[in-house]
């Protein structure tokens, strides 16, 4: 104790409460770095789960673009990769997906059960809807067109 300390009590008070505050600051400042640090994981995954489905959606849109020009040309849909001018589905696997199918001209994007799990084994599902007057194609990624991937993992145009 300081001289001031033992001739007023006052003082030696305060000098207590100051220590016990300077804890506080501690506690809170190690809760805030947790928090920080937690969000920071949790922002690296949205990251990688959205770097996925942005993989997914570009690759989708290779095979949309073969889909319409095909339909184009056809006036009907592809049956397969082949048919569309694709490679093979497998062929197709970058970060997260395992292939891109066409199927009758729907197109099928599917997460490998290593991608991030919220997307694990997922599928966007996306269905032609051509025009024949216009020769355009419009597509649906819906549930109701067979996507499995959580909305609010998708991109906006497959969500209702």
């Amino acid at each position: 104790m300081d001289i001031i300390a033992r001739t007023h009590p006052a003082a030696a008070a305060r000098g207590a409460g100051s220590r016990g505050l300077l804890v506080a600051v501690a506690v809170i400042a190690a809760l805030g770095m947790g928090y920080f640090a937690l969000k920071t994981s949790r922002d690296q995954k949205d990251e990688r789960i959205h770097g996925q489905v942005d993989n997914a959606v570009s690759l989708a849109g290779n095979a949309k673009t073969a889909v319409a020009e095909y339909f184009s040309n056809h006036e009907a849909l592809p049956s397969d990769n082949g048919q569309a001018g694709l490679p093979e589905s497998a062929a197709h696997a970058v970060d997260g997906t395992s292939n891109v199918a066409i199927a009758s001209g729907v197109i099928i994007v599917t997460f490998t059960a290593s991608a991030e799990s919220s997307l694990a084994n997922g599928k966007l599902v996306f269905v032609p809807h051509p025009d024949h007057a216009t020769g355009m194609t419009s597509w649906d990624c819906t549930s109701q067109a067979g996507t499995t991937v959580a909305l609010d993992l998708r991109p906006p145009s497959c969500r209702p």
